[in-house]
């Protein structure tokens, strides 16, 4: 069965639904408990920190961006980033 990459969504719709369930999520508490933050990009993207911990128990941070260009009919893409060039 070949893969082939969803359709595009609605740019509207899905920035509104997009922040809808991250705002959700947010609210609830557990990401900041976790040491995650947040900041949005744009409508359809989010850049997310998340802290990683070694063994000897430093952090480091790493920086996830999420888009939304498929949302929700698919889940969000997923890079990992450099904070400063969002690459």
């Amino acid at each position: 069965m070949p893969i082939t990459a969803p359709t595009l969504a609605d740019k509207e719709i899905a920035a509104a639904v997009f922040k809808q369930h991250l705002d959700a999520l947010w609210e609830n508490g557990r990401p900041g408990r976790l040491g995650w933050e947040r900041r949005d990009i744009a409508p359809l993207q989010s850049l997310i920190k998340l802290p990683g911990r070694r063994p000897t128990g430093e952090i480091d941070p790493y920086y996830i961006l999420l888009g939304a260009e498929y949302y929700d009919a698919a889940p969000p893409t997923v890079w990992v980033v450099s904070p400063e060039t969002l690459q």
